[in-house]
């Protein structure tokens, strides 16, 4: 090879490496905000959590209030049965 054709290469190549080897962010991918399934959120007037982010956490705040009272129905309904000689455990 000349010498021109590899300085040409090597002018082009810089660019070509920033276009396709960028690596992709992963926050620009979602146009919304991801679900942050593991952060714990602070509903603190004096933290900046966004309104999506309060609404989440009253979200999940709710469902596990509705899972607890499902438990203490399933438990209340044991006690029933067991009351009226029905036995849960298998002999």
């Amino acid at each position: 090879m000349s010498n021109g054709v590899k300085s040409a290469l090597n002018s082009i190549k810089p660019s070509i490496k920033r276009q396709v080897f960028r690596p992709i962010d992963p926050t620009k991918l979602f146009k919304t905000q991801p679900p942050l399934y593991n952060n714990p959120i602070d509903i603190n007037p004096n933290t900046h959590s966004s309104r999506w982010q309060i609404q989440e956490k009253q979200r999940r705040v709710e469902k596990e209030r509705q899972r607890l009272n499902r438990l203490d129905d399933m438990r209340d309904r044991v006690k029933q049965l067991e009351a009226q000689g029905w036995s849960m455990k298998k002999d």
